[in-house]
């Protein structure tokens, strides 16, 4: 009898045993053991890049992604990011819930900046992956803004440098260029506010009131002479208009023109033949 009940005592133990160690092994909130793919001769495993990249269009993921390999030895979590490269990380979050050869995506996050070949590297343990993006520029990808100031009978050609989009409470819509050339090189500046972005839609300076302002507009040439959209509740000829002429998801439209004055003096210029477009 006291045979058998240590032989039961012995199997039950060993049944514990074997239930925790299978436990611990495949403990999912336990950072993983995992080492990225390479050959004999050190290279990583084929690199799937998934999507095209251009500049200064919002990557998206799932379309945009990275396709590597890992070598996993045990099971648990991980959290992989790279740096922000051309103003684009890639990362990626899980489990890994089986050992042995497996495939991971990372993806991005970010506008790119410019346009070229940038390479990203990627550490996993004591493992490195080097693997590079091809940022496109074309005529797709393109910004700027145009207009004719004053009696300039030549166009001015803005080269787009800040943001612009929708976005906000309000729905601001908002763009910005810098002309390069000169000594202080001129600017122009508009966003609409206070009011819902609508497509073919109108944002006049209102002459009526001051509080009761559509937009605001500004401009300073290469002497550093600054303009703004007239605001003032009087009767103006001209007064300083934005028209969005079309939205699409990826790129914002439009056309301004009116009466601008100078800062701190009575002279007025007059922008016509204003157009902008830029990726969102």
């Amino acid at each position: 009898m006291y045979k058998h009940s240590l032989l039961l005592a012995m199997i039950f133990s060993l049944f514990l045993l074997t239930s925790c160690q299978k436990e611990l092994t495949w403990c999912l909130d336990c950072p993983s053991t995992a080492y990225l793919v390479k050959d004999s001769f050190g290279n990583c495993a084929p690199i799937e890049i998934g999507g095209d990249y251009k500049k200064n269009i919002r990557t998206k993921p799932g379309i945009n992604f990275v396709k590597l390999y890992a070598n996993v030895e045990s099971s648990g979590s991980f959290n992989l990011r790279t740096d922000t490269v051309n103003g684009v990380h890639f990362f990626t979050q899980g489990n890994f819930t089986s050992v042995g050869r497996t495939e991971f995506f990372l993806y991005p996050s970010g506008t790119p900046i410019n346009g070229g070949v940038f390479e990203y590297h990627l550490k996993l343990d004591t493992t490195e992956c080097v693997f590079s993006i091809n940022y496109l520029e074309d005529s797709t990808t393109l910004s700027y803004i145009s207009c004719v100031i004053g009696t300039d009978p030549f166009r001015t050609i803005f080269n787009f440098q800040a943001t612009g989009g929708l976005g906000g409470a309000n729905n601001l819509l908002s763009f910005s260029g810098n002309k390069t050339a000169g000594p202080n090189p001129s600017f122009f500046r508009a966003q609409v506010q206070y009011r819902s972005i609508q497509l073919n839609y109108d944002y006049t300076v209102n002459p009526s009131s001051t509080n009761t302002i559509d937009l605001q507009a500004t401009y300073r040439d290469d002497n550093g002479n600054v303009y703004k959209a007239q605001t003032s509740p009087q009767n103006v000829d001209s007064p300083f208009t934005i028209r969005v002429t079309r939205l699409t998801a990826d790129r914002r439209y439009g056309t301004f023109q009116g009466n601008m004055k100078k800062e701190g003096g009575t002279e007025t210029i007059y922008i016509k033949d204003g157009k902008f477009e830029f990726p969102f």
